[in-house]
């Protein structure tokens, strides 16, 4: 179960950035993505999959309007994305740092702040050919 479940989420992630349906007949609207992630997200954390799978999860609960104790395993599971090269998921965790971004206030903690900026910046430099994330 929980290999499948890591593998589903990464290909939600996939499918919600897909920018035209046309393409991809399985393509996810970007919120029924975020849900179907968020769905995920349970049996990703009881089946301790680590933040790769997890990040993207995350992100759809973010992009949902849901608030995280902590932006730590998006950051990471992001750091784990670039590295990898996992292709097509850049887009939702992107989003989800951004939006983040939006609602942190720099008084509180900046090095917070500066990390999530700097995972942004990250991400759109090792995502610079992904026509989703130019967009």
């Amino acid at each position: 179960m929980g290999s499948e479940a890591g593998g589903l989420t990464l290909a939600f992630a996939r499918s919600a950035t897909a920018t035209e349906a046309s393409t991809n007949d399985c393509a996810l609207s970007f919120r029924d993505g975020a849900l179907s992630l968020r769905g995920l997200r349970d049996i990703v954390e009881q089946e301790d999959l680590g933040p790769l799978p997890l990040a993207p999860c995350q992100a759809g609960a973010v992009l949902l309007g849901e608030r995280l104790s902590s932006s730590a395993v998006l950051l990471k599971g992001a750091q784990q994305a670039r590295k990898a090269h996992e292709t097509g998921i850049g887009l939702v965790l992107a989003a989800a740092l951004s939006e983040i971004l939006g609602h942190e206030k720099s008084e509180e903690d900046p090095a917070d702040r500066d990390a999530l900026l700097d995972e942004l910046r990250a991400l759109a430099a090792n995502y610079a050919n992904d026509a989703a994330m130019r967009e």
